[in-house]
């Protein structure tokens, strides 16, 4: 392995394996953080200039993209399923890889869209606090400064100056019971298409949909759903109010960044039911495995700090860097999920 492309990627990025991790999964990981340097390559190729920011359109970068990364995986054959079996298996646009990841490197700041959406490029070089003892590098670094740390997709370096980066986290249970507050609340008139949230349930929370309509909490609500197409909802906050029922539909705002995830969460913590997660400490990454999906705007800081286990696509187990587990924590804790060590 000493003189292998896996060992020169390894050593160029210093992304080492865990114990026992299998090679398929370290290999994806691998090329996972460098392919996100060579689409910050790609944007610099000869073409257009923003302002002071070289930029490419996100075709170019796509198909750019998608050219070297299947070079790549020519030559390390065992990371081809790690990026690729989710696309075949689903067909699914939004599952292609170079997609996948374009799209969270512009999501985390990574990439920066100009001219109305339609080209991409690389922000100015420059730092921003993050966590104790860390900052997090923006832009195009030189490969040989010395202290340079590739997490997920962000590239993170120690500082004896920095400060705890302010991300507003939001209380699950607190958003509810503002959303209470805050609604304008219509009598239901049937309730013959909704399905409704069991927050008492111990399966998945998508397991946890049924036709039984009941309050549950100190907050006495319930959320319920009702299919547009596909896999596409609307949902509503109902409860009882002077012996009938009302409801409030949820602004198509709030589902458009997955809010009902942090009602659910919500409601099966105000039921005694907290969704549990499982940690597993590798010494320099902890594993960890979730049972939901968590809010887009968890689930982007995530994704941007972490690597998916087990595919590109991967919503639900992720590898942490321990210099990362800290904030990442903190961040299920919000959540009101309770993490098993």
């Amino acid at each position: 392995m000493e003189h292998s492309l896996v060992y020169a990627i390894a050593k160029d990025i210093e992304i080492m394996h865990y114990e026992d991790e299998i090679l398929e999964n370290y290999t994806g990981r691998l090329v996972y953080s460098a392919m996100v340097q060579w689409l910050k390559v790609i944007t610099q190729d000869s073409g257009n200039m923003d302002e002071i920011v070289r930029t490419k359109s996100k075709s170019y970068v796509f198909t750019r993209g998608t050219e070297i990364l299947n070079q790549i995986i020519l030559a390390i054959p065992q990371c081809e399923n790690w990026f690729w079996n989710s696309y075949n298996t689903s067909k699914k646009n939004e599952d292609h890889p170079i997609r996948v990841l374009r799209e969270r490197m512009l999501y985390s700041g990574e990439l920066i869209e100009t001219d109305l959406k339609t080209n991409i490029g690389v922000p100015n070089n420059r730092e921003e606090d993050l966590i104790e003892g860390y900052k997090r590098i923006y832009g195009v670094t030189d490969p040989n400064t010395n202290g340079i740390l590739n997490v997920g997709i962000a590239q993170i370096q120690e500082t004896e100056f920095s400060n705890i980066k302010k991300n507003i986290l939001i209380n699950p249970v607190d958003f509810v019971k503002w959303l209470i507050k805050a609604a304008e609340w219509e009598k239901v008139m049937a309730l013959v298409d909704l399905e409704f949230f069991q927050p008492l349930s111990k399966e998945a929370p998508y397991k946890s949909w049924n036709n039984i309509f009941s309050v549950t909490g100190f907050e006495e609500i319930c959320l319920g759903r009702i299919k547009l197409y596909n896999d596409y909802y609307e949902y509503y906050l109902l409860k009882i109010e002077d012996n009938e029922i009302v409801s409030y539909k949820l602004s198509s705002v709030l589902y458009e960044f997955k809010e009902e995830r942090r009602i659910i969460l919500a409601l099966r913590t105000m039921s005694g039911n907290s969704i549990k997660a499982i940690s597993e400490n590798k010494k320099d990454v902890v594993l960890l495995k979730l049972f939901c999906r968590l809010p887009i705007m968890e689930e982007r800081i995530i994704e941007t700090y972490c690597w998916p286990q087990s595919s590109v696509t991967d919503k639900l187990k992720y590898v942490v860097p321990i210099k990362m587990w800290g904030y990442v924590k903190q961040i299920l804790n919000t959540l009101q999920i309770e993490v098993k060590e």
